[in-house]
């Protein structure tokens, strides 16, 4: 019961008689350790749902920008500007893809450690 309340996030309110406290104790313990990379993994896909979004975003941008850009319509001044705020949104969308394999590569050593986690826990007391 200590393992399933920890690794659901539960509070321990110290209910356990003194028999079974040290073994419950251990077994939330173990959840909570469970619970706690569960949450940083979904803070990770978090980030990296945000980090597409804004590559999406990014190239959505770019694309109506390259389309004034051989506007015909559009004076040699503003494409300057265009140019240039192009060049940066391409620095930046390097920039995210970068942030992006740092995150995949982040999430990939917490999936590996709640793996070993669940292996180290299977079976153990609480």
């Amino acid at each position: 019961k200590g393992y399933r309340l920890g690794s659901q996030g539960s509070g321990y309110k110290n209910v356990c008689s003194a028999e079974l406290e040290e073994d419950f104790r251990l077994g939330y313990q173990r959840g909570r350790n469970i619970y706690s990379v569960t949450q940083q993994i979904k803070q990770t896909n978090s980030s990296i749902k945000a980090t597409l979004e804004q590559l999406e975003l990014l190239d959505d941008e770019i694309l109506h920008k390259e389309a004034l850009l051989i506007s015909k319509e559009t004076p040699v001044s503003e494409r300057i500007l265009l140019l240039v705020e192009i060049k940066d949104m391409y620095a930046e969308i390097s920039s995210l893809e970068v942030d992006l394999e740092l995150l995949e590569q982040q999430k990939s050593a917490q999936l590996e450690d709640r793996s070993l986690l669940l292996q180290q826990y299977q079976g153990g007391p609480g």
